[in-house]
This record gives structure tokens, C-alpha cells and sequence, in this order.
């Protein structure tokens, strides 16, 4: 399962893109120069979000908000992201 748009703001291009790989969650997005943007990004509770293969909240240009409904929030700064956590969405609609 995947999804992916674009958008020319007039900053720039904008790009995202998402799949799901077994219990695995991927979201690769580009931010423009200048440009801010918010990612929910689903993780199981007590597993780790990585981006670029690295904890998330310790990268440069992105910033911990918090977790809600099974999603860690982030704010991150124009840039392009690769971001990863274990997901298990079956066990999700079971609840």
C-alpha cells in the first residue's frame, strides 16, 4: 500500500510519499527553502521513529511535538526526510 502527491507552492515544490511494508511505516517527504511542515507518522506506542536511520527527534531540522492516537507528530524545517517506524495497522483496527 502506498500514496504520493506533489504540489509547486510558491516557495517551491513540496513532495510526499508513504507506504507500508508488513509492519513497517515509510514517509519520504521534501519541504521547500523557507518552508515549514507537520508529519504524523503512525508508530506503535514504545517503538522508535527513525529518520535517515536515526532517531528522529535528535536530527537536525526536525522537532518531537508529541504522540496522539497511535501517531508521533513532528515539526521539521525545509529539507528532504526519510522517516521509518514499526507499525502493526492490523492490530490497530482489531481494537
Amino acid at each position: 500500500t502506498f500514496a504520493e502527491g506533489s504540489h509547486h507552492s510558491h516557495l517551491g515544490l513540496i513532495k510526499v510519499r508513504w507506504d507500508i511494508d508488513g509492519d513497517e511505516f515509510n514517509l519520504q517527504a521534501t519541504v521547500p527553502p523557507m518552508a515549514r511542515a507537520t508529519v504524523s507518522i503512525p508508530a506503535d506506542e514504545n517503538s522508535a521513529v527513525l529518520e535517515s536511520g536515526k532517531v528522529a527527534s535528535e536530527q537536525p531540522g526536525v522537532t518531537f511535538i508529541g504522540r496522539k492516537n497511535g501517531r508521533a507528530q513532528y515539526a521539521i524545517e525545509s529539507g528532504n526526510y526519510q522517516f521509518n517506524s514499526r507499525w502493526n495497522a492490523h492490530r490497530k483496527s482489531e481494537q
